[in-house]
């Protein structure tokens, strides 16, 4: 069976122009040339802080938990990093009353509203500085999705 999305995923997701976000995304920073791979967790943590966002590093799974919300027994949203290689991959997860509602990549994202007709690659980092203003545009793409499923969950 192929994969699909919680009809209230894909709605919201088509309500804030997820692919074209994305795809401006990912050819703005479209080098992935000599990318940033060393850098230090500490540091890209702070560029999250610097944006608003609380962050830890998970260190078994490789990833950045970010801008963790929960309100108790409705919801529960999610923003997973990695930046393995100097590639930006995002993960978006939403629960409602406890029920995993996605646990996604954007590429999954991308492959489900496109029935695989469109592919978008990771945006790729050089500094931190272009670490910050990747996340600046993914965060505004998250509270897009969160304010679009708030009003759903709640």
């Amino acid at each position: 069976m192929p994969y699909s999305l919680k009809p209230e995923i894909q709605a919201s997701l088509a309500k804030i122009d997820f692919i074209k976000r994305y795809k401006a995304l990912s050819e703005k920073f479209s080098d992935r040339e000599n990318t940033f791979e060393n850098h230090e967790n500490e540091k890209v943590i702070e560029v999250f802080e610097s944006l608003g966002y609380k962050a830890r590093f998970m260190k078994k799974e490789n990833f950045f938990i970010v801008g963790e919300v929960k309100n108790k027994d409705f919801y529960t949203f999610r923003f997973n990093i990695s930046l393995k290689y100097g590639l930006v991959e995002f993960i978006w997860e939403a629960w409602h009353t406890g029920e995993v509602r996605t646990g996604t990549s954007w590429a999954m994202f991308v492959d489900v509203l496109s029935n695989d007709t469109e592919k978008v690659l990771r945006p790729g980092f050089h500094s931190y500085e272009e670490l910050k203003e990747i996340m600046k545009i993914s965060f505004e793409m998250y509270e897009d999705f969160k304010r679009e499923l708030i009003p759903i969950y709640s």
